[in-house]
């Protein structure tokens, strides 16, 4: 921050730290791996910097390394720190900390810069492990340690780390970790987000004083200087290490001479010579030549002999590797900027000429190149000389003329480079030669320097500059690479500013002067490159889920594609987001009144073709997406989507155009479409730019109206796919959100004196009125799925920004038809017409596009090919709900139920299929995938094939249905999404994802006993229990429909009770008979009673204990329903007993505290509950009389006999009469009943005679008056 200094001491004031990293290891002893890799990270930075200037640190330890108030780490105390020679890279002298010196080091052997990169991981281990790896107070024993003792690395250590540190910690320094390659390691290399950060410190961070003038360090007092020389400056001048260095030799000179002429025959032995050579060696001006001056005469020197030796006109392909060629080049930054004479200038230009022809032959034999170093190495000392050229722009005194033309041949032989490097392919092994960030970010630095400067010299190569950044977008091998460095660096700003300074040449009738308009348009096809790059490197577009049921190549969807979709997402939002803010700013006007003179210019030029297309127009549509129309309305749409303000500023901006001063944008537009002055893919982008607007709710009605009025047209007459796609997108938001009335008209406002076509529009965006040529514009557009495969893709990659889909061409029309049905069936709604006889006229046009067999012909070929990749999620979603409404509305038309029979419904269930739902669920969530995309998809499916099942079809209809939903398998495609959901972690907290398939499970298991065969086939009963869908925890109507399949299972058949047991869900029914859902409870004791319908499989297993030490049973959980506080629930327990009591007694005595309560409930108020007990109480005499004493006990005989008497249902009189007679079997019911009611054979008679309707009573009656004759017979 400062520095002064005494006679004895130089002194520097530094920024304040907040400790030493020895401190931390004394107070934490060690640090989590997470904290370790920030500080290792930013360690190697700090040495990557030192090694790069050819110094060794030599004395790493905790104790030299500080931290910062930020956390970041600062690497001081280098006091044993030196430069390393140049004439050699090993060092013999010890010195350093021994805990943290490298084997060479102690042995004292020759030793490089490897040594630091030894001791930085001693000191990452320490920090790990709480010491250092050898560690003794004896140093001889140390030594021996470092020497010979493996390293050995704790368990708890992650891979990357471990292998980091055996990179660094390798007794052999030649394998040792090793720049660049350490940089590249996982464990130290920073992600984008840290690189940022490090960055935005290294801007705040303030370059200390120089302590020394640039001709002091080597003068001798004797040079002339009156002025005292500062100690410190005596100190470094005796220095060996700042000695004077031979600027062709790199070798220290031994005097401060000139260097002499070498021999001519050593001159192919030149190293390069470049900055680092000479930094801070600096000479006195007499009698030696200046250093700067001797780096420009080195120059001079290399350049006579390359004119000497090397045919000029005769450049090959090698020569950017040639020693001498690579020398001269390697100066060229070296040279001070204010001695740049013409002459200089002039060579330096030939030079540079050279360099191109060379790189030209290169990039043809590109496929050869073995090496980048050479290449990557000119590239960067190019960049150094334009930079030191545009920065010193004031103190150049030379020819601007010449200087421009040095820039010119700078920035193409810049421009070729990063051709050439793009141009190697990914596979190729030269491709990890490279660092590509680095390698963009260096041109994009040199570009963004030179936009900025305003210098006529460097104002002139701006063009190329800018096809220079064109050229990089267009050919990027990693194009996500090259824009996160673009977003940042703030070249969008510049491309706005460029744009908005074209508009200042415009001439008075509204043109753009030739110069100006160059630079406007180079800036608009950049723009237009960042915000939809049309890249050769995109790997193919990600197929939509529904392509996998089409075809078996789709490739699945890995981790890495997953975290690239979220990664260009976000980086998608910051580069649209910025280019939105900066138009904001500057540039808007001038992009739309530069797109009116290019659509002006094309009317014109057509026009005066009598109609025909000019050769610009002969290209087609095949490039019509570069063409400056296109670009600006890309930019436009872009902008306009991340920025609500660009779009209010865009509806109010006001150009001039065709003579008229308050011409805007919409306009222009119309004025192009209406007179042929837009290709389709610019009619595609410019109907997607006004949609994006509508949404915003900036425009008026009337312009609203006029753009519609202008696109309706082109909806009923278009073909292309692209096309029809955003027309459907433009009016579905115009019937949606626009609510146009009478005033969009102007004038009268009056809709009855519209012409037809217009009254077409107005009935269809007012009152959801669908034209015949409008529904057939709509299913054209579901037709073109048909097209081949190339050209669908390359169609959908043509409109697809960063490589990105969240939406497929085909969504638009099937949101339209939404759309229309929604606002047709409001006009139902005011008008109070809500029966399907009654329906609005409007409702009625839009049901009869669904009558004709071929609509649903069209349907069934774009769900057989999956949309030819042209349906989205959220398309498929929009068609389910279309599809659900249409049928429902129609569910009583036989003819439609039978159409989507035919042609649908063997799509619907394939879209159950687990390898679909697989798909959709890994499919980005940022692009309308994941879990919710899942669920969505799930239940829009199952409701529309429930639609039979809930509404009254016809039963030929229905069973139809069921052959196909059989056929299908459909059953076993919902138990497979059953099973997806509950192993996949985000659906299976929700639950509700569970609730529809389930309950479209039990509406099939009940309808249909072959439904429950397949249910029992495909294990549901395991899947049931695997998904806890009996748990309690789970909601009610997932419960109730889960039991609803048991016990339809069990009621169906005994073969079913094994898989039953096997699923082992007797402690889920116990939990649900105490459910505080009265339903839940019924229906569990209703499935209980049907798993003892047929055989005493589960009678056991009912008396067994569910837990050991607890009493607790099923049995006594199903005696607790018999006073339960609901009626419904007391109906399905005294059912349950019933059943447990039928087969045989061996559960009488566990059911002797039932008999109070069923006796209670033969008064309940309800039928079904008195007759359930009523049959309860006579199946406990079924099978023996062991339990007669408690009945008679309670009184159940009498009771019974008294509801037989006085019982107004039959099906419950039958039933009670039924029991009544198992009763008098036994001598003990009979005697308790004669002794009650001495005239009850009399009453059995009479009532006998009453029923005479009902001939099962009295079949029932007969049966107990015999069974009291054969009880006499034994007594007598």
């Amino acid at each position: 921050m400062d520095s002064f200094e005494t006679d004895g001491e130089f002194c520097m004031v530094t920024e304040y730290a907040q400790g030493e990293l020895f401190q931390v290891l004394e107070d934490e002893h060690s640090l989590p791996e997470e904290e370790i890799q920030k500080i290792a990270i930013q360690l190697i930075q700090a040495l990557h910097v030192l090694h790069s200037n050819r110094i060794i640190h030599r004395d790493m330890k905790p104790q030299n390394i500080l931290i910062g108030s930020k956390q970041q780490i600062k690497l001081c105390d280098f006091g044993f720190a030196r430069a390393i020679a140049h004439d050699s890279s090993l060092l013999r002298s010890i010195k350093g900390t021994p805990l943290y010196m490298a084997p060479e080091l102690v042995q004292e052997k020759p030793y490089n810069y490897t040594v630091d990169l030894w001791s930085l991981g001693v000191i990452l281990y320490e920090l790990a492990v709480g010491k250092p790896p050898f560690y003794t107070d004896r140093i001889v024993s140390l030594i021996q340690m470092i020497v010979r003792d493996d390293v050995k690395y704790p368990p708890t250590m992650s891979e990357d780390f471990q292998s980091f540190l055996r990179g660094l910690l390798n007794k052999d320094p030649a394998q040792r970790l090793k720049w660049p390659e350490i940089l590249k390691h996982p464990f130290v290399q920073e992600t984008p987000e840290q690189l940022e950060a490090r960055l935005q410190l290294e801007r705040q961070v303030r370059t200390l004083p120089r302590f020394f003038e640039e001709n002091e360090l080597h003068c001798s007092p004797e040079g002339g200087s009156e002025e005292k020389v500062k100690p410190s400056v005596e100190r470094l001048r005796s220095c060996d290490e700042w000695k004077i260095c031979d600027p062709e030799t790199g070798r220290q000179m031994s005097s401060p001479e000139a260097p002499q002429e070498k021999d001519p025959k050593k001159s192919d032995q030149v190293p390069p010579a470049d900055e680092s050579n000479n930094r801070g060696h600096t000479s006195c001006p007499q009698p030696t030549m200046p250093v700067h001056s001797m780096v420009l005469e080195s120059f001079l020197a290399v350049w006579d002999r390359i004119s000497g030796e090397m045919d000029v006109k005769l450049v090959d392909a090698g020569l950017v590797s040639a020693p001498l060629f690579a020398n001269a080049v390697s100066l060229l930054p070296s040279i001070p900027v204010p001695e740049l004479s013409s002459d200089i200038l002039v060579k330096i230009g030939s030079l540079l000429h050279m360099l191109y022809r060379s790189l030209v032959l290169l990039l043809k034999n590109v496929d050869q190149l073995t090496q980048l170093g050479a290449l990557i190495q000119a590239k960067e000392k190019i960049h150094r000389f334009l930079g030191h050229l545009v920065d010193a722009s004031g103190p150049l005194q030379v020819n601007h003329e010449q200087a421009s033309d040095v820039v010119y041949k700078a920035v193409r032989c810049c421009m070729i480079c990063t051709t050439i490097v793009n141009s190697i392919e990914s596979e190729n092994d030269l491709d990890g030669q490279q660092n590509y960030r680095e390698f963009c970010k260096g041109d994009i630095e040199v570009i963004s320097l030179m936009l900025a400067c305003k210098e006529e010299f460097v104002a002139a190569s701006h063009a190329k500059a800018l096809k220079w950044l064109g050229s990089m977008i267009d050919r990027s091998h990693s194009l996500t690479t090259l824009l996160e460095v673009v977003y940042p660096s703030g070249v969008i700003q510049t491309l706005c500013e460029i744009l908005h300074a074209s508009g200042i040449s415009r001439s008075p009738g509204g043109r753009i002067s030739k110069g100006g308009r160059d630079l406007g348009l180079y800036a608009v096809f950049a723009l237009a490159a960042f915000v939809q790059p049309d890249a050769k490197c995109w790997s193919p577009l990600q197929s939509f889920p529904v392509l996998t049921l089409a075809r078996d190549d789709v490739l699945p969807i890995d981790s890495s594609s997953l975290r690239d979709v979220k990664h260009l997402y976000k980086l998608r939002v910051k580069v649209h987001s910025e280019v939105g803010s900066q138009l904001l700013s500057s540039g808007v006007s001038e992009l739309i009144a530069l797109l009116g003179d290019e659509v002006n210019e094309r009317v014109r030029d057509k026009q005066s073709n009598g109609g025909e297309t000019d050769g610009e127009d002969d290209a087609g549509e095949e490039d019509a997406d570069q063409f400056t129309i296109c670009c600006i309305l890309k930019i436009l749409m872009h902008a306009c989507r991340s920025s609500a303000p660009l779009s209010r500023k865009l509806a109010v901006t006001k150009i001039v155009f065709r003579k008229r001063r308050d011409t805007d944008i919409f306009t222009i537009l119309q004025w192009g479409i209406t007179y042929g002055g837009l290709h389709q893919i610019e009619q595609y982008f410019a109907t997607e730019l006004l949609s994006v607007i509508l949404r915003r709710g900036v425009l008026a009605k009337r312009q609203i109206w006029r753009c519609a009025q202008t696109l309706f047209p082109l909806l009923q007459g278009a073909n292309d796919t692209a096309l029809l796609s955003a027309l459907s997108t433009f009016f579905a938001e115009v019937i949606e959100t626009c609510n146009i009335d009478a005033s969009a008209l102007g004038g009268d406002g009056d809709p009855s004196s519209l012409e037809p076509q217009d009254a077409e529009l107005w009935g269809l965006v007012v009152r959801g009125a669908l034209p015949q040529r409008s529904s057939d514009a709509i299913f054209r557009l579901f037709s073109s799925n048909t097209l081949g495969e190339d050209g669908t893709s390359s169609k959908a990659q043509m409109l697809t920004s960063y490589n990105i889909r969240a939406q497929g061409l085909l969504d638009s029309g099937v949101v339209f038809l939404l759309r229309v049905a929604s606002k047709a069936a409001a006009q139902s709604r005011s008008s109070g017409d809500g029966e399907a006889a009654n329906r609005s006229e409007e409702m009625k046009m839009f049901m009869s596009v669904f009558e004709h067999d071929h609509v649903w012909g069209v349907f069934d070929g774009m769900l057989a090919n999956g949309g030819a990749d042209l349906l989205s999620p959220w398309g498929l979603f929009c068609f389910l709900k279309l599809l659900r409404i249409v049928r429902e509305m129609q569910c009583n038309e036989s003819q439609m139920e039978v159409a989507v029979n035919e042609h649908l419904l063997l799509h619907l269930v394939n879209l159950l299929e687990l390898k679909h739902i697989e798909y959709l669920f890994h499919w980005p969530e940022v692009v309308g995938g994941g879990s919710n995309a899942v669920k969505a998809l799930v239940h829009a499916t199952v409701k529309v094939l429930g639609i039979p099942f809930a509404h009254s079809v016809s039963e030929e209809l229905l069973v139809d249905t069921q052959e196909i939903l059989y056929d299908a398998k459909c059953v076993q495609k919902l138990l497979g999404v059953l099973r997806f959901v509950f192993s996949t972690k985000e659906l299976h907290l929700e639950a509700s994802v569970l609730e529809l398939p389930i309950s479209f499970l039990s509406r099939l298991v009940t309808s249909s006993t072959h439904f429950g065969s397949q249910f029992v086939e495909a294990d549901g009963m395991l899947v049931i229990k695997e998904c806890g869908m009996l748990e309690s925890s789970c909601s009610p109507s997932l419960i109730i429909d889960t039991l609803l399949i048991v016990s339809q299972l069990a009621r169906s058949s005994q073969t079913n009770y094994e898989c039953i047991l096997r699923a082992g869900l007797l402690s889920e029914f116990y939990e649900l008979v105490q459910h505080p859902e009265a339903m839940v409870r019924a229906k569990t004791l209703n499935c209980l009673g049907n798993l003892c319908r047929h055989s005493t499989t589960f009678y056991q297993h009912f008396t067994m204990p569910l837990e050991s030490g607890k009493p607790d049973t099923i049995l006594s959980g199903i005696i607790r329903g018999l006073s339960d506080s609901d009626n419904y629930v007391r109906r399905f327990a005294c059912f349950a007993i019933g059943n447990v009591a039928f087969h045989n007694g061996d559960l009488y005595d566990a059911l002797r505290p039932a008999i109070p309560y069923l006796v209670q409930n033969l008064h309940n108020d309800e039928d079904k509950t008195r007759s359930n007990a009523g049959g309860a109480l006579g199946n406990l005499v079924r099978n023996s009389d062991i339990l007669c004493g408690d009945l008679c006990r309670h009184q159940a005989p009498w009771e019974l006999f008294e509801l037989a008497m006085t019982e107004t249902s039959t099906p419950s009189r039958r039933i009670v009469l039924f029991s009544l007679g198992n009763l008098c079997v036994y001598p003990e019911c009979f005697t308790f009943l004669t002794e009650a009611e001495p005239q009850f054979v009399q009453e059995l008679e009479h009532l006998y005679d009453e029923v005479v309707a009902d001939e099962v009573s009295r079949r029932n009656i007969r049966r107990i008056l015999a069974k009291i004759e054969a009880l006499e017979g034994q007594d007598e």
